[in-house]
């Protein structure tokens, strides 16, 4: 990408794991660096540095520091005197010199010294135009005593010339900072960076783009580069050749690299966003494998290739003519806009992927993790403006009773049945039960997890709420410990029952409890703090009159900076889910996720079942069959 970029381009940008910007981002777009940082505070950031030439033309103040630094004898000359250029206003250094390799080294050391709105601008440097042939050049005198040098003098000292310039730019960087080459694949000059760019991939100047060169070359360069591994497949064409893109995406997830697709050589000014982007596949459970050899399954050749994450799979056809693969267990393809004959979010068994194409599935859900959910109920999936995300899901615990409520931790479960709550450790074992509303209550217990009170992240407080029982909300510790009396927020009369939800709403470092009646009362929705004490007004969520009652969720639902409230009416009401701001403002038109006859209620609940920081809105049924 160029210098400059918009905030709308930033929000996109930040999706990357890797962005090449030119130097002089540092200096007319600072604010945009700054931005990148704040919405991915763990993406690399690189400065487009050639490493062999100067640009004179149109300098900025940061290109004139290092165009102040060049004498009359760094240039690459021929026998002649005359100097090599590449192309008009672009002079080429001759890197064999110290004086140049230090100048150019010192240079790349200090843009990795400022700082852009109080944050680093850069977190290494992007070598382009690494080279360890110059034959193409023509005549050159690489010692200036007029004569021309032979080609294999001058490619073995450019090859060492190299070498100690990666040695000296890591020596200045140290150990954490990123250096990524664009060029070639010499063994020699591996050690001290951390991998290359495969341009235009399958890029044609390297065994004239054969896909199963390219990738073996990348496992014999990962064995040599500096830790981390840092190679790039970059990819170029139109914007809407979905299947190139598929193809340079999908061979970047079976090898293990950074994979990307933009607008040409030369240009790379390009931010394309992509459905497959948003998909959050997890970490690889193991090496990619050829299913059509049996014998060497990882031997690399043409193939139809296959590789296991822990939230789908990543299938990459490298021959010539279309291919089938069978699957033991059915997968989901996602649910895309931009090429729907193969994002059509369609349950498969199998799959038939085209010549040089690839796609990513997902697996099929079956778990609601860090949100309640009813145990043994059906699950929908839909985005704020009740779009399916995915197929509806069974979410069934086994060692649980249906109809239960539970809450699914990385350390712990909470179940909450009729009278008791229930926490288990990560191996089953329970290790607290109580019963918030005493022995004799016989109801539902509403549950919701949240830091209530703190700022800190492990501070995680229970909430729960009654069915019955005066309408009362209680907090507790995860060892089933009370932190307060409770309260009745709509009084000491009222035996409708209170839904719970937990979120920051407010926009601050704590998060607020959500409450609204459970049943026999109106729509009335508070905000209220750990002490019980009311935040805000609150809002009717439906028709005053109704007596229903609110099922709640809290997410981030928009993208904002801050969680949203969903609502949908308990039984005797249309299932209409709706998405409030913390004073009340419909935010969307809302959605009915089943039938607007059925009357029977919904459960509602927030998470990022996609995994892709934004959270996804879900419906919980009993319905086995709709």
């Amino acid at each position: 990408v160029g210098c400059c970029f918009s905030n709308s381009e930033a929000k996109d940008m930040a999706k990357f794991d890797l962005v090449i910007l030119t130097m002089e981002a540092a200096e007319y777009n600072a604010d945009g660096i700054k931005r990148l940082r704040e919405l991915n505070p763990d993406i690399t950031i690189l400065p487009y540095v050639p490493s062999q030439g100067v640009v004179f033309s149109n300098p900025s103040n940061i290109r004139q520091q290092l165009i102040d630094e060049v004498q009359p004898d760094w240039y690459l000359r021929r026998p002649n005197g005359e100097r090599i250029s590449r192309y008009e206003g672009e002079y080429d250094m001759n890197i064999t010199k110290q004086d140049v390799r230090v100048g150019i080294t010192d240079f790349v050391d200090n843009l990795n010294t400022m700082t852009c709105k109080g944050v680093n601008c850069w977190d290494g440097v992007f070598y382009d135009v690494v080279e360890d042939n110059l034959n193409f050049l023509g005549e050159i005198d690489l010692n200036d005593d007029g004569q021309v040098d032979s080609q294999n003098y001058v490619n073995t000292q450019w090859v060492k010339a190299y070498k100690k310039m990666f040695k000296r730019t890591r020596k200045k960087l140290g150990n954490k900072k990123t250096i990524i080459i664009n060029g070639v694949s010499n063994e020699s000059l591996q050690a001290n960076i951390n991998g290359r760019m495969f341009e235009d991939f399958p890029t044609p100047w390297h065994a004239d783009g054969n896909w199963e060169s390219i990738v073996d070359n990348t496992k014999n360069l990962k064995k040599r580069n500096y830790n981390p591994t840092g190679i790039v497949y970059s990819a170029q064409g139109t914007q809407t050749d979905y299947k190139k893109l598929r193809y340079s995406l999908a061979s970047g997830l079976i090898s293990g690299t950074y994979a990307g697709y933009d607008n040409g050589i030369g240009i790379h000014n390009s931010v394309w966003i992509y459905d497959e982007y948003d998909v959050a596949l997890g970490k690889p459970l193991g090496p990619a494998y050829n299913v059509l050899n049996n014998n060497h399954p990882k031997k690399i050749q043409k193939g139809l290739w296959r590789r296991n994450f822990e939230n789908g799979v990543v299938i990459l056809n490298s021959t010539k003519k279309k291919r089938k693969v069978n699957f033991k267990t059915g997968f989901e393809k996602i649910t895309g806009t931009q090429d729907p004959d193969v994002n059509n979010g369609k349950y498969v068994g199998s799959v038939t992927v085209n010549k040089h194409d690839g796609v990513i599935l997902l697996g099929r859900l079956s778990e609601i993790e860090n949100a309640p959910f009813i145990n043994g109920s059906y699950a929908k999936v839909f985005d704020a403006e009740g779009k399916k995300r995915r197929h509806s899901f069974f979410v069934y615990d086994s060692n649980h009773a249906g109809g239960s409520q539970i809450i699914k931790m990385t350390n712990k479960t909470i179940v909450a049945g009729q009278t008791d709550v229930s926490i288990y450790n990560k191996n089953g074992s329970r290790i607290a039960k109580f019963a918030p509303f005493g022995e004799n209550y016989k109801g539902v217990v509403n549950i919701a997890i949240g830091n209530v009170g703190s700022s800190r992240k492990k501070d995680v407080s229970l909430v729960v709420g009654s069915r019955g029982s005066g309408g009362q909300v209680k907090i507790y510790d995860l060892n089933g410990n009370a932190l307060n009396p409770g309260c009745y927020p709509y009084g000491t009369s009222f035996n409708g029952g209170v839904n719970v939800a937990v979120g920051d709403v407010m926009g601050g470092t704590k998060e607020e409890i959500i409450v609204a009646p459970r049943s026999d009362g109106g729509p009335h929705v508070k905000i209220i703090d750990k002490n019980c004490k009311l935040l805000t007004p609150g809002f009717q969520a439906y028709d005053p009159s109704s007596r229903s009652g609110v099922s709640l969720g809290v997410g981030n639902v928009t993208g904002g900076d801050r969680e949203e409230i969903i609502t949908g009416p308990g039984a005797g009401m249309s299932p209409h889910v709706k998405v409030f701001n913390k004073n009340g403002k419909l935010l969307t038109p809302g959605f009915f996720p089943y039938n607007k006859n059925d009357k029977s209620g919904l459960f509602i609940t927030t998470a990022d079942i996609n995994e892709d920081g934004k959270d996804e809105i879900l419906t919980n049924s009993f319905r086995i069959f709709e």
